[in-house]
Formats: C-alpha cells, structure tokens, sequence
C-alpha cells in the first residue's frame, strides 16, 4: 500500500508539473507555429497550397526513413493532411522509396537521401501525388528540403463493391482511340486534379492504352488514361509520346551538328555485343572486347545497355575477324543513323551514371530501344520504352545525330527520376544536349540548309514565367543551366563543369510535376548547400544564382509586411462599399467562432484572417461578400459589440453562386450598433487577396471613413495636425480635443502618433 500511494503521488506530481502536459502535440501544430519554431523556413506555394519547403532541420531520425517519418507526424497537420495517409512508394519504375543523390566523385559517397512517400485516400493512392523528404546524410539525418505535390481528399470514401474493372478499362479505351487498342492491367487510385486545379476526389482506373506502333508514327498512339471507376468517364489523358522538333545542340558524329554538317570520324562503340559460336562478349566502354573461341566474330548496333533497330530496313550487321567498323564506307544515311544513334545513346548514359551511379531504372536498365528511319521526317519522340527517330526529307536532316538523341533519352531520364514532362522535360532535355556538347545553338543542321543555327537556342533570355508552348518555355531551364555553367567555369575553370553537370543530373531526382518555376533553384542550392542552411549561402550559390537570375528564376517569395488588420483589436473601419485587402501575411485569430450557425457552407479554419468593423446607419438588412472577388477560399464571420464583448451573428463558408470558394452572407443589424467582420481563409494554404463589399441598410451615414486625428481636414495625419494640437495645448475643447474628453492633452498627441499617415478610405 505504501509503495502504491508513492507511485499515485508522483504521478499526480509529474502530471501538474509538466510544463507541456496540455500543449498541442507536434502533429497538430499549425503552420504558423511551425515557422516560429523554424524562422528560416522558406515556402512556395501553387494555388495557396504548399509545394516547396526548405530549412535547415524540418525534422530528425537515426535512419532517412526515421527523419521522413518525423516530418509526417509533425508537419501533416499543417499540410492538411493525415500523417497515416501515405505509403512509402517511389516514383521509379520499381517503386523503390529511397534513392540516394549528389555522389561524390572523390569519395565515393553520397551527399543526400530522399525518401518518397504516395498519399492514400481510404486506403487508395492518389495519382499524381508525391511527398519527398531530402535528408543530408550526417548525424541524425536532417531533413532540408521537401518536395510536396499532394491533394485535398478530405471526405472520400471508397464506393461499395469497387473492382478493378480490366473490361471497363478496354471498353473506354476502345471508345476513345478505335477497337485495334491494347490496354493494361488498370490500377485502382483516387483522382481528385492536379496541383493547379482541384476536382472532387473520386475512385477511378489508370491504366496505358495504345494503338500502331512506332512502325508507323502517323497511327501511334498511347496515352495514360484516368478513368471513372464506376462511371467509365475519362477524367484526365496523358500523352505518353513525347515528340521533340530538335535544336538540342550535341555531338554529329565528331561535333554537336547533323550529319550533313559536320565529317565522320571512326569512334568506339561502347559496350557493343559480340558473337562467336555459342558466346556472347561485350565490349568496354572504349570498344574493345575479348571473346573465347576463334574465327569470324559478329557484330550488330546492340549492346548490353541499346539496341538498335532500323525501321527503313533490316538491322546492319557485320562478321569479320579482329578490328570491325561498322559504316566504314560512309556512304548510306540509314547505316550512319544507326551507328549515331547507338554510340549518342551510350554517351548520355554513360554521363547520367558518372554524376549519380545508382540513378533509378538505367543503372541495370538493358537492351533499351532506340528505332531509327522511321518513315516520316522532320522530328524525333520518346514513348516511355523507346526513343525514336525520323529519315532525312522534307528539308530536314536525319535526326538521329548527337543532340537530338540526348534530348530524347533525357525525357526518358525525366520520366524513371519520377518527374513530369512538359516543359520541364523539353528543358531538361536540352540541358543533357548542352551539358554533353557546350553548344548553345541546339540541333545545328536539324534544317538540312542550316548547318550555323538550332531550332531551340541555351544562350537566350527567356523569364519566368514563361507562358509559350512546352519547347519554346524549355528554354527558361536550358538558359539558366547555360548561364550558370558560364558564371561556374570562369570562377572554376577545371571544376566548373562537373559541378553544374552533377546539379542538373540529380535535381531531376527532386523535381515533381512538368512546369519550371524558382522551386528548382530552391533545389539546385539545396544540392550544394553543406551545412542544411540556405541563409548563409551554398559553396557555388553566387555562381548558381547569377546564372538562374539571368532569367527570373531567383524571385523567391518575400516574407509578407504585417497586416494593419491582423487581430480584432486593429480592425479596419469600413463603410459602405468596395475595399480592397489582403490576407497574405496574417495570424491566426484565437477568438472563437461557430461553424453550426452556416452548417453546410464549408466553413473552414480562419486562417491568416483579417479584421474589419463597421458602424450600421441604420436598421435592415446588410451585406458583406467576397464573391468572385479574391484569389483564395475564403470565410467570413460576423460579430454583434466590440472586441472582447461581442456576439457572433453570421457566418458563410462558400457563398451559394460564388467561384473559387469564395463568401457572401446577409445578416440584419441595428442603427447605431458597432460590427465586426473577420475574413479568413479554408484551411492551412487559404490566403490571399481581393476585395471585400459591404453594403449596409440605408444611406450611408459617413462618405468617409472616421479620421478625427487629421486636424486640418487634408486626408493625412502628419506634422501641421501635431502642430496643430500642440498650439492648442490646455484649451477646453474644439478641434484639438481629438479624444473628445474636453481638454487638448496628452492623449490627444498620442491619438496624432497612432494614427501617422494617411486617412482611411
């Protein structure tokens, strides 16, 4: 008895004395509270929803795996989301989770690991989604960087009796691109839009469906396609062929032209295959190969990591004895197509494993396809299996020649990194063409009677944003990478080029989604940094940024001034009409509301709200809307009294009619009665601006917000008002008398300081 009474006191003791017993665990801290406790967190954001993280130590573990799973827990709640919705999935071919990035050459080692999470649904991943921790690889794992592309599925539930509907799948498919189509076995996801754009969150399937073959480019089709689950309706298509017009600047045989620019020289073929008899032998990387037995050895253009098929005729193949070249006469653009083709191939493999070894799919990746004299001119395409090239005609040159085939085979190093295509990876594409070539003029000869200029060119001035097609605005990465590269090598003339080359190969790793914005610059210097702050700088940070600066890719978002408005105590004065106001840059309120009084309007969390009041003229009905005025989900809630003694009396989540969630609410009010208005936003990524209308019963009562400071009546409180009050000094009354408490005096002076600037309108 008398030990148990001991453990009872301590407890009870350890209980009261605890001084966080009652805060808020880690995983229900807001946002807000989360940059108080990580000041040098920087964010961006699409559509008010967060993308991009960087700080020092988001979060901590033993292992990269512990450190992603302490960032869950604490920053998901934040993120509105559940930290036990996500699945431990890669965007790799393979699925794998972890992939280490920034090897280092010297060491041996790696700089960094991310760890990839998919978000669930009710069980069900989410397509298009991704959470991506970047931890450095030290002591305790810190994470610096988080790539965030998630969804709000708030409320699905899966249906009743959902399968996995393969004759649904080829039904739609049939529909869509004729009966000769082929599909895969579907995957059951959620689908609820893509970061930019919301759509309700519903079951679907997502599976490949094609039609032709890349024989024939004029019928090949193939697509992904996200499909109802129960309804068949195709939600969202995506184009799997990835067609490149070329201008990636790169190597002809010995030059970055095409083959009707620049002479052929003999090269080794890389890992070529060889037979003899029964065996089978590959080369190194210089060509040479030993192989058992005797006699006449064979050789075709495929090797351990291409193949190469030409689709003008059949595969050239040579058996001879000792030294073999292949297209020694020189004199067939179908047989130097292929030899281009294989050796390019090699070499932008071969240069994406020198900066990260272990890079996802092509380290054990073999016989990939390259097809070459496809029976059309004047382009080139990656499929997701295959890279794919045309015949010379029509003006155009042969494009499988040096450029052409690193773009291609980079959309395919953009694809197995997990990342989007578009004009990320028209850009990247070239980035591989430039990196490999140092010719900024991309695809030179491409136009067969232009052997001086590309079609796409690294050396422009391309801004961000960028709102061309996915070519014309891949232009915004190639001249930031080209850029760059020029600031690096002149500070660093034997170093320069690995380091950018190692930042461009392992950035695709981070990268989520098909657009270029500043987030990759947050990346590229992420990559560099070494000590997991970016506030001091990164060891090539001025190289990176003179050069991603060139094209407005350094314009990262500045924290937001503090609001004049931010709590109730500073509320602004209105009356009736149309003002204008922002959100960005406001706290969260702690004043408490009832979401019950507009039950069924989505009224969400006030975040970042702002203050108003408002005096009624007289009694009757009064108006106060947002809508289709604002950037952002809004909330509105109106209060009855002053601050600390008021009554809520009306409240709207998203106004019946209004776009963009935005909020509009009529309530009655009395003559003479004080009003406050609080506007805020959904959830943790609501904030922005607008304009808000209040229009109260009546005639206004003031044309003009109330300014009783600005003495002298010329719309700003400033030095002739002070002046004013101070010549005035112990008078009874009048002008001076701002307080109104029958003497000019302190207080008065004061009301002068508090109200410096311009009068409210």
């Amino acid at each position: 008895m008398y030990i148990s009474s001991k453990l009872a006191i301590a407890t009870i003791a350890i209980c009261a004395s605890t001084p966080f017993a009652f805060a808020a665990p880690s995983s229900q801290l807001t946002m807000n509270q989360l940059k108080q406790a990580h000041p040098k967190l920087q964010t961006m954001a699409i559509e008010g929803r967060i993308t991009k993280m960087v700080a020092p130590d988001m979060a901590t573990g033993k292992t990269p795996m512990h450190a992603a799973r302490n960032f869950l827990r604490t920053w998901s709640h934040s993120l509105e989301v559940n930290a036990n919705e996500f699945i431990a999935e890669g965007p790799f071919e393979d699925g794998h989770h972890t992939q280490q990035i920034m090897y280092n050459q010297e060491t041996g080692l790696y700089k960094f690991t991310g760890v990839y999470f998919k978000q669930l649904a009710d069980g069900l991943p989410v397509y298009g989604t991704r959470l991506m921790t970047l931890s450095r690889n030290v002591a305790n794992n810190p994470i610096v960087n988080v790539e965030v592309n998630l969804r709000d599925v708030k409320g699905f539930k899966k249906p009743n009796r959902l399968i996995n509907n393969s004759a649904l799948a080829l039904m739609t498919a049939a529909t869509r691109f004729g009966t000769s189509v082929t599909t895969t076995i579907p995957e059951l996801m959620v689908y609820a839009g893509s970061q930019e754009e919301h759509a309700e969150p519903r079951a679907v399937i997502v599976f490949e469906a094609q039609t032709g073959g890349n024989w024939d480019a004029d019928t090949y089709r193939k697509a992904e396609l996200v499909v109802d689950a129960e309804t068949g309706e195709i939600l969202f298509e995506r184009n799997l062929i990835l067609h490149a017009t070329g201008n990636v600047s790169g190597m002809a045989t010995e030059s970055s032209g095409a083959d009707v620019c620049d002479p052929e020289s003999v090269a080794g073929l890389p890992y070529a295959k060889v037979t003899l008899g029964g065996n089978t032998a590959f080369a190194d990387v210089n060509g040479d190969y030993s192989i058992a037995g005797s006699g006449s050895v064979t050789s075709k253009l495929e090797g351990e990591w291409f193949r190469v098929y030409n689709q003008s005729g059949g595969n050239s193949s040579i058996t001879g004895s000792g030294d073999i070249v292949h297209n020694a006469a020189n004199s067939s653009a179908s047989y130097r197509a292929e030899v281009n083709a294989y050796l390019q191939s090699n070499i932008v493999r071969d240069f994406t494993l020198v900066q990260n070894p272990s890079f996802p799919t092509i380290d054990t990746q073999t016989a990939f396809a390259a097809n070459v004299n496809l029976g059309s001119t004047c382009n080139a395409y990656y499929d997701g299996n295959s890279i794919n090239f045309y015949s010379s005609g029509g003006g155009c040159s042969n494009t499988a020649f040096s450029v052409i085939v690193h773009h291609e085979y980079g959309h395919h190093l953009v694809a197995v990194a997990g990342s989007g295509q578009g004009q990320y990876g028209e850009g990247m594409g070239d980035v591989m063409g430039v990196l490999l070539t140092g010719d900024n003029q991309l695809a030179r000869g491409f136009y067969s009677d232009d052997c001086t200029n590309g079609i796409r060119n690294a050396n422009n001035n391309k801004q961000y944003p960028c709102n061309g097609g996915i070519h014309d605005c891949g232009q915004l990465i190639s001249g930031c990478v080209w850029d760059a590269l020029a600031q690096m090598q002149v500070t660093y003339p034997v170093t320069g080029h690995g380091i950018i080359s190692s930042l461009a190969v392992n950035s695709m790793l981070v990268h989520s989604g098909d657009m270029i914005t500043p987030s990759i610059t947050y990346d590229w210097l992420t990559l560099d940094d070494d000590d997991g702050d970016l506030t001091n700088g990164t060891p090539h940070s001025v190289e990176i940024l003179a050069g991603f600066a060139m094209h407005s890719m350094d314009q990262f978002p500045e924290p937001p001034e503090p609001l004049d408005n931010d709590d109730c105590a500073t509320a602004r004065v209105l009356i009736d009409g149309t003002h204008s106001f922002t959100t960005l840059g406001g706290n969260n309120s702690p004043e408490a509301y009832d979401e019950a009084q507009c039950s069924g309007t989505y009224l969400g969390e006030m975040n970042a709200d702002v203050w108003f009041s408002y005096t009624a003229c007289e009694t009757g009905s009064m108006l106060v809307s947002t809508c289709d005025l604002i950037d952002f989900d809004s909330d509105i809630v109106i209060y009855e009294g002053q601050c600390g003694n008021s009554n809520q009396i009306a409240c709207n989540g998203d106004g019946n009619g209004c776009g963009g969630y935005s909020s509009e609410t009529t309530f009655n009010v009395t003559a003479g009665n004080e009003y406050l208005i609080r506007v805020g936003g959904w959830n943790g990524s609501s904030a922005g601006t607008g304009q808000i209308i209040v229009d109260g019963p009546g005639v206004p009562c003031e044309t003009t917000p109330p300014c009783p400071a600005d003495v002298d009546g010329d719309g700003i409180v400033a030095v002739n008002d002070l002046l004013t009050v101070v010549g005035l000094w112990g008078q009874a009354g009048g002008i001076g008398d701002i307080d109104g408490d029958g003497t000019v005096g302190v207080n008065d002076l004061l009301e002068i300081v508090g109200s410096w600037g311009p009068c409210p309108v």
